[in-house]
């Protein structure tokens, strides 16, 4: 009997072992592909991350999930908020100059009537298919300063990463 028993566990330990290793991906594994990136501690806005490539762009990601208290569902908003170019050495510290060419649109309405439709499931994963990207009329240049491997993000006209109602806001990216 007791063999059964460590029998079954065993073959549950082993299957649950296995879907992680299909599912269990975290966001450091997301970013193995850039040659640096920096992330915020977890906040109420989600996880933020200035990743940057070795062909010159880069991209501010944003990883969010959150519960919702009226529909008992959890939404996960999983996206590029801007992508563009970079001059400067982003894995020490140093001076960088990143260019916005891209960036998503303020999607809130979009996101609320989104809501409706997966009225029934308990999960719900927005990525760029519901907040895509778009060409900004004009790029935006930013230059930020790495220090002591943290780059200092602060609100940018144009780009749709804010904390509401918050005024001079700034959020710390370091370097993982």
């Amino acid at each position: 009997m007791k063999n059964k028993y460590l029998n079954f566990f065993t073959a549950l330990l082993l299957a649950g072992l296995f879907a992680f290793s299909f599912t269990g991906c975290s966001e450091e594994e997301e970013f193995t592909d850039a040659i640096a990136y920096y992330q915020n501690e977890e906040s109420g806005i989600g996880k933020i991350t200035l990743a940057f490539y070795d062909d010159g762009t880069f991209e501010l990601h944003k990883k969010f999930e959150r519960p919702e208290k009226t529909n008992d569902k959890t939404i996960t908003e999983d996206y590029s908020i801007a992508t563009g170019t970079y001059t400067g050495n982003v894995a020490s510290d140093s001076t960088i100059t990143c260019t916005y060419k891209k960036s998503t649109s303020d999607s809130i309405a979009k996101l609320n009537n989104a809501r409706l439709f997966g009225f029934f499931e308990k999960t719900e994963t927005y990525g760029n298919d519901k907040f895509p990207l778009n060409t900004l009329s004009e790029p935006i240049t930013q230059t930020y300063t790495i220090s002591n491997g943290v780059i200092t993000y602060e609100p940018i006209n144009g780009i749709p990463l804010n904390n509401m109602n918050v005024k001079n806001w700034k959020l710390e990216l370091t370097r993982k």
